[in-house]
């Protein structure tokens, strides 16, 4: 996966260690309550229309694009990276 950022100044788009950490921290929290959902009840679908596995494949690709941004930040020795993320696979 190959990440590419554009210049954004704005404090939804900047990403910091701990800000990710927390990220991270709160998007496994929320798979595994998508597992726990997926294992206790038959019904697939959300009033919202979206199935939980739909769901849980969101959840994946969003902290596949954290851990990147993570990466990143450990590559270069940066400890806030600010913009866009778009990730190429």
């Amino acid at each position: 996966m190959v990440v590419f950022f554009s210049a954004v100044n704005h404090n939804a788009k900047n990403y910091s260690q701990s800000k990710i950490k927390k990220l991270l921290e709160k998007l496994d929290a929320h798979i595994e309550l998508y597992l726990a959902e997926m294992n206790r009840s038959d019904q697939k679908e959300f009033s919202k229309g979206f199935s939980l596995e739909e769901q849980l494949t969101n959840l994946k690709q969003k902290k596949a694009e954290y851990q990147a941004i993570q990466k990143v930040m450990k590559e270069t020795g940066e400890t806030q990276i600010s913009g866009r993320i778009r990730t190429v696979k």
